[in-house]
């Protein structure tokens, strides 16, 4: 997760970057994807997975921030706002999430294989089909096994 915690202001301590005076039980969090960001009234909207939008203020010095963060998948960390401004919360800390692209990538059948000491079977079932009654199913396929395991 790549971490892009708030600038604070001075008078702001440097791990929240809430004012001291604010009780810490009025932080909430929130994920969703950056979508508008209004830099007139300095407020961006939250949108979470299930269609929901969130109003959310920032400071100016969190600009570059939240211009950073913009239609990326973000979790914030929020606080009340004063009754008198427009969005109902305020930005105190935001950070983008990131994934490993490696994650979704599939091993080729050759990669299963070896990973697993799987051989491929040569020759060995070619004509094989009239040879296994139809109730002997699970030999047949203990046999296979064995050949894969074996090599033969």
């Amino acid at each position: 997760m790549v971490d892009l915690h708030s600038s604070p202001a001075p008078a702001q301590p440097a791990s929240v970057g809430a004012p001291k005076s604010e009780p810490v039980s009025n932080l909430s969090s929130r994920a969703g994807r950056v979508m508008v960001i209004d830099y007139r009234t300095l407020a961006f909207e939250l949108w979470d997975a299930t269609g929901h939008m969130t109003r959310i203020r920032f400071r100016p010095d969190q600009h570059d921030l939240v211009d950073a963060a913009r239609e990326r998948h973000v979790t914030v960390v929020t606080q009340p706002c004063d009754a008198s401004e427009n969005a109902e919360l305020a930005l105190v800390s935001l950070h983008v999430v990131t994934w490993d692209r490696d994650f979704y990538k599939n091993p080729t059948v050759e990669e299963l294989a070896a990973a697993q000491g799987w051989q491929p079977v040569e020759g060995s079932l070619v004509g094989t089909e009239g040879l296994w009654e139809e109730g002997e199913v699970d030999k047949f396929l203990a046999a296979v096994e064995t050949w894969r395991r074996t090599g033969q």
